[in-house]
């Protein structure tokens, strides 16, 4: 390929030979924009050489690729055979038509399992949902209870405190009158 572009961008030496016949003009010199470069001289490639070279250069990776390809195409017809021989097994199968019934009914079992793990895990969310209520519930039972018994002991404080109490004197003369008392009731022996 490049052979022909170089062939083609080189003229050929008919027409790059200016004209020696006595009618064509002159040519006039050239300008400073137009500049004359010299014709480059006619290059001859052996075709046969760049050909062998083209090849020479691409031959080992042709080769390498058609060599994995070769090991492709051995790999996937004894894939082939052993997928023939699977299916030849599994259509022979005694019961193979259970087995297909079966294997059809398992996309449904899936949707099931699915849906009840879905349930289940709804279940669980209730369920520590209400663990928790339960909880506060509880709290605030005890809470109340406590608050009861607070106010239960606050009123029996009260109530023990508004009792008519005896004061200290009046305690100590009625002792005293009781201990004159006895004295007198009791005989005198001498």
């Amino acid at each position: 390929m490049t052979e022909l572009a170089t062939e083609a961008s080189v003229p050929a030496a008919e027409e790059v030979a200016p004209s020696t016949s006595p009618s064509s003009q002159p040519t006039p010199p050239p300008s400073a924009s137009e500049t004359v470069l010299p014709e480059p001289a006619p290059v001859q490639y052996d075709v046969d050489d760049l050909t062998r070279g083209f090849v020479a250069s691409l031959r080992p990776p042709l080769d390498q690729v058609s060599a994995k390809l070769q090991e492709l195409n051995e790999s996937q017809l004894t894939m082939i055979a052993k997928l023939q021989s699977e299916t030849t097994k599994i259509t022979t199968l005694p019961d193979i038509e259970l087995i297909t019934q079966t294997l059809s009914q398992v996309n449904t079992y899936q949707s099931k399992a699915a849906q009840l793990r879905r349930d289940m895990s709804a279940l669980s969310e209730r369920m520590a949902k209400l663990k928790k209520r339960a909880a506060a519930a509880q709290q605030r039972k005890v809470q109340a209870e406590a608050h009861i018994a607070d106010q239960r002991d606050k009123m029996m404080a009260r109530e023990r405190q508004l009792t008519a109490q005896p004061s200290k004197t009046l305690l100590t003369k009625e002792s005293s009158v009781n201990t004159t008392a006895a004295s007198s009731s009791t005989p005198k022996t001498s």
